[in-house]
């Protein structure tokens, strides 16, 4: 998605979107909404009809991508009524042209795209950066992740 489409809807629906300012090890909205212009809409429809919800003000987005051609969105909080607006939006979204907002054509079909994906907010990371952080030092600090106990046979 577009940074002006971005920010705009962060601005709007900051307390659904308040992972963006972490980084890629602490959310994965750090990456942005890795999405089409053309779903802006619906995205922005999804959040004003999050926000009416019972719960509102613990929910919040893990992860809003493309993947395989549809909306993914993975949140937290909220409850089941949060749940089916999530599910609703991403089965609309497989009837709207993530390119250009259509609801004439998908995707595959958008006049005067080319079939490389959508354009992707700039708040992508180079991979070699977010290696900085990981001096002998640090490495050093690092908690050993526990591993999970076997259960009883």
């Amino acid at each position: 998605m577009k940074d002006e489409l971005e920010n705009k809807i962060i601005a709007d629906f900051p307390s659904l979107f308040r992972d963006c300012d972490k980084t890629e090890y602490e959310s994965c909205m750090a990456w942005g909404c890795e999405i089409g212009d053309g779903w802006y809409n619906l995205l922005y429809k999804l959040c004003e009809d999050l926000m009416k919800t019972p719960g509102a003000e613990n929910l919040k987005f893990d992860q809003i991508k493309e993947k395989f051609g549809m909306l993914r969105v993975y949140y937290s909080g909220g409850g089941s009524e949060a749940g089916d607006l999530v599910d609703n939006a991403e089965i609309e979204a497989d009837k709207v042209c993530s390119y250009c907002g259509s609801r004439e054509h998908r995707r595959e079909n958008c006049e005067g795209q080319t079939p490389n994906p959508p354009v992707i907010s700039s708040k992508k990371k180079n991979p070699a950066e977010s290696l900085k952080h990981w001096t002998p030092e640090n490495i050093k600090k690092a908690q050993p992740i526990p591993l999970k106990k076997k259960r009883p046979e």
